[in-house]
């Protein structure tokens, strides 16, 4: 028996829960012994550290832990690379906490967890972290260029990876052609600005060696395998929950963000619940973009205009 859906109306079935106000989100999760984080992000586009001072912040009554990438260890390798291109040059992922460089404003630095967000905020602006600001690459077309700052000091290279994709003669299309019409297309970044912001609670049960994480990602079967691995735990002793999400846009599928392993590894550290609950400011900074394009194309056609070629150069 084949069912049709192309064409047919299919019902809905999450409607009256959510126009009833019965939708649950993130941040209606309320466990026993809750805590609360908040994220110390870069200031900086590019800039080295070599002193993370939390002395202050941990002083703080309220205050559990102050994280940094030296207390993640083996959990704050790069991310997987979710591109098989056989073009890769320079293949590099980001990293759940900067591991003494940052290389754009709003990158994770350290978390903090303590009995309420405010109080967490309030530890970020004790921490010190000895910054030396570096040149950085922030235009795509000179970023590419031979001599730019780089990104990534173990590259030559900004261009992390060089594809080519070819249909046809090219060469004879345009040897045809009665004109070539040239142009350059910029499509702008974007970012993607959901009801609901992100968010991740978790809770680790230590008797069982098993977590459970609430999470706002599109994709909860992929992030469970990427942070199975990086807490060093079996897929099947991690549960990723998504519950009701205010909007995604794309912006929660990907594959994994600094906080959806930096709170589950705060649980398990603390043996209490946690919660971290992005705000709009850091929507801006710390959530990914969608990314600039410049191409530039050419057009191969006749004076009919019959289209016999485009070539399409791109960042």
């Amino acid at each position: 028996m084949t069912t049709r859906l192309i064409g047919e109306p299919v019902e809905r079935r999450e409607d009256a829960r959510l126009l009833t106000g019965r939708a649950r989100f993130i941040d209606d999760i309320r466990l026993p012994e809750m805590l609360h984080a908040a994220v110390l992000r870069s200031p900086h586009a590019r800039a080295r550290f070599t002193r993370i001072d939390a002395g202050a912040a941990l002083a703080l009554p309220g205050v559990h832990a102050v994280i940094t990438h030296e207390d993640l260890g083996s959990a704050n390798t790069p991310m997987p690379l979710l591109n098989e291109d056989p073009g890769f040059i320079h293949p590099r992922t980001h990293q759940a906490l900067a591991p003494g460089q940052v290389r754009f404003v709003g990158e994770a630095v350290a978390l903090v967890v303590a009995d309420s967000r405010y109080l967490a905020e309030d530890a970020l602006d004790l921490i010190e972290v000895d910054y030396a600001p570096e040149a950085a690459a922030v235009d795509l077309v000179a970023a590419a260029e031979p001599g730019a700052p780089l990104v990534h000091d173990d590259t030559n290279s900004n261009v992390a990876c060089r594809t080519a994709d070819n249909t046809g003669d090219i060469e004879s299309a345009f040897a045809a052609a009665d004109f070539v019409l040239r142009e350059e297309l910029r499509p702008e970044r974007g970012a993607a600005q959901p009801m609901e912001t992100r968010g991740v609670v978790a809770r680790h049960d230590a008797s069982l060696e098993q977590i459970t994480i609430w999470d706002t990602t599109q994709a909860p079967v992929s992030a469970r395998g990427v942070i199975a691995d990086k807490l060093g735990m079996p897929e099947a002793a991690v549960t990723v929950i998504a519950p009701d999400v205010g909007g995604g846009f794309g912006v929660k599928i990907f594959l994994v963000y600094p906080e959806e392993l930096l709170v589950p590894f705060a649980a398990r550290l603390l043996g209490r619940p946690v919660k971290w609950i992005e705000d709009r400011r850091e929507h801006f900074i710390g959530s990914n973009h969608e990314r600039l394009m410049v191409h530039r194309i050419e057009v191969a056609a006749t004076k009919d205009g019959s289209v016999l070629g485009i070539r399409d150069h791109f960042l």
